[in-house]
């Protein structure tokens, strides 16, 4: 069962745009308030991270990915060697080969809108300088 969430607005904020696109005038109280229901996530919703975060995992689950027990927002592969953490909207991925990164890609790709750096020198904002001994 969903377990949805419930707002209200006066309808005096509402662009007129959007009355009229969603005929809200119709909807509106006597005293000018529009009752709402969200089914998914909306910004500035407190919920919302955790609404993303089930959302994601449901769907990484048919690609066998899983979160990790103990670090949130980390996923492992049950087979392939992929190991990957998120954070706002920005994958880190870590992989052997790329073709199992590839296998990540496709199944964000078959859910979300995906580009990707596979030179890994951006990530959540910082430029990342790779240096080995």
């Amino acid at each position: 069962m969903d377990c949805y969430k419930y707002m209200s607005l006066p309808i005096s904020i509402i662009p007129n745009k959007i009355i009229q696109q969603y005929q809200l005038q119709t909807l509106a109280t006597d005293n000018g308030w529009v009752y709402m229901e969200i089914r998914k996530g909306m910004y500035g919703l407190k919920q919302a991270q955790n609404i993303a975060n089930q959302q994601l995992t449901k769907h990484l689950a048919k690609y066998r990915y899983h979160p990790t027990p103990c670090t949130p927002e980390l996923w492992r592969h049950n087979q392939c060697n992929v190991t990957c953490t998120l954070v706002i909207d920005n994958f880190g991925v870590k992989y052997i080969d790329q073709a199992n990164a590839q296998h990540l890609v496709q199944a964000l790709v078959d859910q979300y809108t995906v580009s990707t750096d596979w030179t890994g020198s951006l990530y959540c904002g910082l430029t990342i300088k790779w240096t080995y001994p």
